[in-house]
């Protein structure tokens, strides 16, 4: 039922092909019944996982090491604030334009640290190379930014006019990274783990984003999202 919205999310988007510099959804065909269970796989993140909570295994070891390392880089190279969550305002949606994450990190830098992280990629070089195609696209970048930002709204500043377009363009942006995977075998291989992937990312950015108020992230549930 919750991912079938996110297919019906797509199908009754009112954002252009275009938009973002992403490919259109012609030139690869419409959405199959594959692509729909895709989709059911995708939507466990927000419906089954704990999409916030730090991975124990050393892979998230080794995430939470580079994440502790850039924001020492950080504090050497300027004195900053206090970053707590709960002082933060949303800047604001806009249609044709992504709202930028809250810390001088942007998406692409999060999403190439959870690719280090990602250390068995070594061993596989011809999918590595459209594993990074596709993560750090700019479809993956939207679905990241637009996903933060929806937990945050969600979580401390609950908005019924915003959080309904944030998942509709989560829908359009992640219908368009799934057409423009055409490599059958690695397609299967990224989506299948993509939602993990996704769960390191947002992680990474919450930490980076509002240091001082890591321990909450732990306890963030994606449950909320589906409700």
């Amino acid at each position: 039922m919750f991912a079938s919205s996110l297919v019906i999310e797509s199908q009754g988007s009112n954002f252009d092909d275009d938009d973002y510099f992403y490919p259109s959804q012609d030139t690869y065909g419409p959405v199959k019944a594959r692509d729909v269970k895709e989709l059911n796989q995708f939507a466990g993140i927000y419906s089954v996982k704990s999409t916030l909570t730090a991975d124990q295994t050393n892979k998230g070891k080794y995430l939470a090491k580079r994440i502790k390392t850039s924001k020492m880089k950080k504090k050497e190279t300027k004195a900053t604030k206090p970053k707590l969550v709960e002082l933060y305002q949303f800047r604001g949606f806009d249609n044709k334009k992504l709202t930028p994450l809250p810390d001088l990190d942007s998406a692409i830098t999060i999403l190439m640290r959870v690719t280090d992280a990602q250390r068995s990629l070594d061993k596989k070089p011809h999918y590595k190379e459209e594993f990074k195609r596709l993560f750090h696209s700019k479809m993956s970048e939207a679905v990241l930014i637009d996903s933060f930002w929806w937990f945050f709204l969600n979580r401390y500043h609950p908005s019924k006019m915003v959080q309904p377009k944030l998942f509709n363009r989560i829908a359009h942006n992640y219908v368009k990274l799934l057409l423009s995977a055409n490599h059958p075998k690695y397609r299967d291989v990224f989506f299948q783990g993509y939602a993990d992937l996704l769960a390191q990312g947002m992680y990474a950015a919450f930490c980076a984003a509002f240091p001082d108020s890591w321990r909450q992230f732990q306890g963030i549930s994606s449950v909320e999202y589906a409700t």
